[in-house]
């Protein structure tokens, strides 16, 4: 028999369930667990403690006492009256548990209602995801928030939410303005605004779950969903296709569901695949994705809210990568070459090229990559492959997450430079910097921003690239984040780290090691200037590597040594 889901559909305001399909955010959560965890990479210098002790106390938030005032538009004739609730009609509450490689790692709550206001209906949906993740034997957590207004047909009209991730919560509100959606944001107390290209036809944060309800639930049938994709602000499409019955085993007990199968794919080249089980209403009971393991369940609140027996999987440790050959130098390398295989995918779209890094394809889906060690005037040894990739505007100026104006940082960066001319020594002299100032190396913090930085003093590799970007900014050098890997302890971890551009060729800089530049061993994956939000969807790629790249190392080299084959 199939499945019958009235008895985790709760009644929350005493009338009929509104016929709506409530179901959690299955992508969000994904991309919530990305923030905790491949943002949040490794810190590869000495770390001896937790914290390292450096001269000086922490200086007091000054990004603290920034009113956050977000939720206002600042538009006239958009304003929104969220005290207007409306009347209620129906609607209903719905609980979700989230687990990843088997570990239950937090719950969605969505409250959908069906209200008029102001003479028209409307459907109100509130969520909150709440996220808890261990990683290097610390445990990060993170909570986000969202309340959205729609027709009931599914056109989205406004939305607003919190996310907490950094020290300071993200805010956000959006609204639908003609053919365009405007997105007013607070980073670390800036506000920026977006705007994208929007179609009546794209739909809201539950598109997807939403579009069960208007296609046969029938093997076979096909169809495609556009929608907006949350924390990084672009408009993603899923496709979904129906499968056959399965017996499929939930929280409380096995039943038979039909199985649908979907690929969402976003700019930059992401790729997801999943699977949803639903029942005979399209209610989606259970949904898993390869990527991360990520599964979730409806349940009731009490599994929602009991405490999780322990999280099994490190998000530090378990997603590194396996490595054959070891690097007796890895930070003194002058080239290193690499063989790397992405399972069930093509390696080449993962890595970039330029000055540092050449990629050359092999069979089945394999790649060649080649790193070099570069400082300004050496001569790039690839020629044929560097792309014509001078900074941006936005790679010069402050933005929301690298906050170069932010008085601390300039003071710091002024203070760390003086006396200093050439833009190579202003920079590793910033690189430098930024490594001491970071005094508490954790892995608690979610994505802070450079002003939240240099007040907090606190961070891992994310936050000493933020904070060199935007010290660098400030001494008007242009600079951007990079993403990708670094090799640490026989093995390769997610990283980030900082790229500036000086004699017209951008430069690799790693505050977690302030050697002066670096070596061979940072595999670059994606680079981005932080910009806004929707810049943070370059990191996306980043997602489909997780769990399926294998790492060969061919050659190293190292100053003064000759050609060395390395064999595994």
């Amino acid at each position: 028999m199939f499945y019958q889901p009235s008895s985790l559909a709760q009644d929350t305001l005493g009338g009929e369930l509104v016929n709506k399909k409530g179901s959690v955010n299955r992508l969000g959560l994904l991309l919530l667990v990305t923030f905790i965890s491949l943002e949040c990479g490794c810190f590869v210098g000495e770390r001896a403690e937790t914290v390292r002790s450096r001269p000086g106390p922490s200086q007091p938030s000054q990004a603290a006492e920034v009113v956050a005032d977000a939720t206002s538009p600042t538009v006239e004739g958009t304003a929104w009256d969220w005290t207007d609730q409306g009347e209620p009609i129906s609607g209903r509450e719905l609980w979700d548990i989230a687990y990843v490689a088997g570990s239950k790692v937090g719950y969605e709550h969505t409250i959908i209602e069906e209200r008029k206001r102001r003479g028209r209906p409307l459907v109100r949906i509130v969520q909150k995801q709440v996220l808890s993740l261990r990683r290097f034997s610390e445990t990060v957590s993170t909570t986000f928030e969202l309340e959205s207004w729609q027709t009931p047909e599914g056109q989205l009209l406004v939305f607003r939410g919190k996310q907490e991730q950094g020290i300071l919560p993200i805010e956000f509100f959006g609204w639908a303005e003609g053919n365009s959606l405007v997105i007013e944001q607070k980073i670390g107390g800036r506000k920026e605004r977006q705007q994208l290209p929007w179609d009546k036809s794209y739909g809201g944060f539950r598109a997807v779950e939403e579009s069960l309800k208007h296609h046969a639930l029938r093997p076979g049938e096909k169809w495609t969903v556009r929608y907006l994709l949350p924390v990084f602000n672009v408009v993603a499409q899923t496709d979904l296709e129906v499968k056959g019955p399965e017996l499929v085993p939930l929280l409380s007990g096995t039943y038979e569901l039909l199985r649908v199968d979907t690929r969402t794919t976003a700019p930059g080249g992401f790729e997801l695949t999943g699977t949803f089980w639903v029942d005979q209403s399209g209610e989606i009971l259970k949904s898993y994705t390869d990527l991360m393991k990520l599964e979730t369940y409806r349940g009731t609140r009490e599994e929602a809210l009991a405490e999780s027996a322990g999280i099994a999987l490190d998000w530090g440790e378990d997603i590194r990568v396996p490595l054959a050959g070891t690097l007796d130098r890895p930070h003194e390398s002058e080239m290193v070459r690499y063989r790397v295989l992405l399972e069930g995918g093509d390696a080449a779209r993962l890595f970039a090229v330029g000055p540092t890094q050449a990629v050359r394809r092999l069979e089945n889906g394999a790649v060649e990559i080649t790193v070099y060690a570069l400082r300004p005037g050496r001569k790039s040894p690839i020629s044929t492959q560097i792309p014509d990739d001078p900074p941006k505007e936005a790679d010069c100026k402050p933005g929301p997450y690298i906050q170069s104006d932010y008085p601390a940082i300039v003071e710091l960066a002024a203070k760390s430079t003086a006396g200093l001319n050439a833009p190579w020594d202003i920079a590793v002299a910033l690189e430098r910097v930024a490594n001491q100032w970071i005094t508490d190396s954790n892995y608690k913090v979610g994505f802070a921003t450079a002003a939240e930085v240099v007040d907090s003093r606190q961070g891992d590799c994310t936050e000493h690239a933020l904070l060199l970007a935007a010290l660098a900014r400030a001494q008007n050098i242009p600079a951007r984040v990079a993403m990708g890997l670094v090799y640490n302890n026989k093995a390769f971890y997610y990283h980030m780290w900082t790229e500036v551009w000086i004699d017209n060729m951008w430069y690799p800089l790693d505050a977690t090691l302030a050697r002066g530049g670096i070596g061979a061993a940072h595999l670059k994956m994606a680079t981005s200037s932080l910009e806004n939000s929707a810049a943070l969807a370059r990191m996306l790629p980043l997602l489909q590597a997780v769990g399926k790249l294998k790492i060969e190392i061919l050659e190293a080299r190292y100053p003064s040594d000759s050609p060395q084959e390395t064999t595994p």
